[in-house]
């Protein structure tokens, strides 16, 4: 798959435009763009998501918990994955990861729960 830079850098500036204008979902994006796209940058993709939980944003919420359940560049935290996937559950509408979420809580036997 042959993704062009050039339309990618263009979104992003899109995207930090409406960012900075306080659009969740628009965080949310920049922080999956730097967490999976062509300009992997893992601080830039935290910070985003950081300031798209101050709006509560759910699936950003979802996807800080498993950034520290994972310690995907961050210190592996269970405490503030926990912290997390509970703040993003109680915000509801999030149905389709609850088996993502009874996964974490419930923790196969073997490994450590949160």
């Amino acid at each position: 798959m042959n993704i062009d830079v050039d339309v990618m850098d263009r979104e992003i500036v899109k995207l930090e435009k409406l960012a900075e204008q306080g659009d969740a979902s628009a965080m949310f994006e920049l922080g999956c763009m730097y967490e999976k796209g062509t300009t992997i940058d893992i601080k830039k993709a935290i910070e985003w998501y950081e300031k798209a939980t101050d709006l509560n944003s759910g699936y950003t919420m979802l996807m800080l918990g498993e950034t520290y359940l994972k310690g995907q560049g961050v210190p592996q935290d269970y405490k503030k994955s926990k912290e997390w996937l509970k703040k993003a559950l109680n915000l509801g509408n999030l149905s389709k990861n609850a088996d993502f979420m009874r996964y974490v809580f419930e923790w196969p036997n073997g490994r450590k729960k949160l």
